[in-house]
């Protein structure tokens, strides 16, 4: 490989790894997530946490964490399919390889909750989902802008603070955070949005 060669295949990496902040993450499915996060908590009071109101037997109480967690698998999967990302399917093939990483990053967390709750610790499921979250937000960062970075940072805070807050038995703390955490979905895609209007002048 010659001198110019050398030179134009530094180029195209550079313009490759210049674009990838275009397509790490995707504006609307961010949003639509935020906004998901947010009606969660709602669901969850209007329903009086599945049961509208109703005696349940132990047998289904049993179940209602798996139930729960399906449903909202499934819609906040349906989130991603409704708003696919066309910049993310034009993406070089390198960064699709390289930030492919949705998929075991869910299998983690899915691991955590199922090892969390085979040993009755299910309460620590979701500080440890930001912990895991931040970190991957962090990795995304670098690649994509600030905001994504700062959100990694209060996730990474926020993990050990409600597992502080844990002791003090506060009523429906898990909504505080899920609210906490919708609103950080929906400034990661505003400022996303903005960042692709900036690159594309």
């Amino acid at each position: 490989m010659n001198q110019q060669d050398a030179i134009n295949k530094i180029q195209e990496f550079q313009n490759i790894f210049s674009s990838s902040n275009r397509v790490v993450l995707a504006p609307k499915q961010m949003m639509a997530i935020g906004v998901g996060l947010l009606l969660v908590p709602i669901i969850e009071v209007t329903t009086q946490y599945w049961t509208f109101g109703y005696e349940v037997s132990e047998a289904i109480a049993s179940w209602l964490p798996a139930m729960k967690g399906l449903f909202y698998g499934l819609v906040f999967w349906g989130i991603g399919r409704i708003f696919p990302d066309p910049m993310r399917e034009k993406a070089h093939p390198i960064i699709k390889k390289a930030f492919g990483l949705e998929y075991p990053m869910v299998a983690a967390i899915l691991a955590v909750a199922l090892g969390l709750s085979l040993v009755g610790s299910g309460e620590l499921v979701y500080p440890l989902v930001f912990l895991l979250l931040g970190v991957f937000y962090n990795l995304l960062g670098r690649f994509s802008n600030s905001t994504v970075t700062a959100v990694s940072w209060l996730y990474i805070l926020a993990s050990p603070f409600y597992m502080y807050l844990l002791d003090f038995k506060i009523d429906r703390l898990w909504m505080y955070f899920m609210i906490f955490q919708g609103l950080t979905c929906l400034a990661i895609g505003f400022s996303s949005i903005k960042q692709r209007k900036t690159d594309a002048h």
